[in-house]
C-alpha cells in the first residue's frame, strides 16, 4: 500500500511540473504571438507610408513633366510666330540656331532637375521601408549574440552511446 502512495504523490507531482510547462509554453506562445502581431503592424505602417510616399513622388514628377512640356510648347509657339515675322532667311537660321540652342540648354536643365526629383523621392518612399529594416535587424542581431554567449557558457552535453 505504501507503494501506491508514493505512486500517486509522484504522479501529483509530475503533473504539477507538466502543467507548469504548459503554462510555460502556452505563455511563450501567447508572446510569439504579440510580438507577430506587433511586427505584422509595424510591416503594415511602413509599406502604407513608402506606398504613400510613392504615390506622392510620382505625382510630383508628372506634375513637373507636363510643366516642361507645357514650357517647350509655349517657347516652340513663340518661336513659330517670331519665324512667320522674319524679314529673311538669313534672320531665320538665326533665330533657328538660337532656339535649338536653347531648348538644348533647357531640356538638359529638365532632366536634371527631374533625375534629382525622383532621386530625392525614391529616398523619400524608401525611408519607412529602411528604417523597419535597420530597426529590426539590430534587435536580432543582439539576440543572436546573446545565444552564442549562452551556449559558449553552457556545459558540453555528454555523448550517448548507441
Amino acid at each position: 500500500m505504501a507503494k501506491a502512495a508514493t505512486t500517486a504523490v509522484s504522479t501529483k507531482a509530475e503533473d504539477g511540473k507538466l502543467s507548469a510547462k504548459f503554462h510555460e509554453a502556452y505563455g511563450n506562445a501567447a508572446g510569439n504571438l504579440k510580438n507577430a502581431q506587433e511586427n505584422v503592424r509595424k510591416v503594415s505602417q511602413a509599406v502604407v507610408a513608402s506606398g504613400r510616399a510613392t504615390y506622392e513622388g510620382v505625382l510630383e514628377f508628372d506634375r513637373t513633366v507636363l510643366e516642361h512640356v507645357r514650357e517647350g510648347i509655349e517657347d516652340s509657339v513663340t518661336y513659330g510666330r517670331e519665324v512667320l515675322k522674319a524679314p529673311s532667311l538669313k534672320a531665320v537660321a538665326e533665330m533657328q540656331k538660337d532656339f535649338a540652342t536653347r531648348r538644348l540648354n533647357c531640356v538638359a536643365s529638365q532632366l536634371k532637375s527631374l533625375v534629382d526629383l525622383a532621386q530625392a523621392r525614391t529616398l523619400e518612399a524608401w525611408a519607412p521601408l529602411q528604417d523597419l529594416v535597420e530597426n529590426t535587424a539590430e534587435p536580432v542581431a543582439k539576440v543572436e549574440a546573446a545565444k552564442v554567449e549562452v551556449a559558449k557558457t553552457e556545459p558540453a552535453k555528454p555523448a550517448t552511446a548507441a
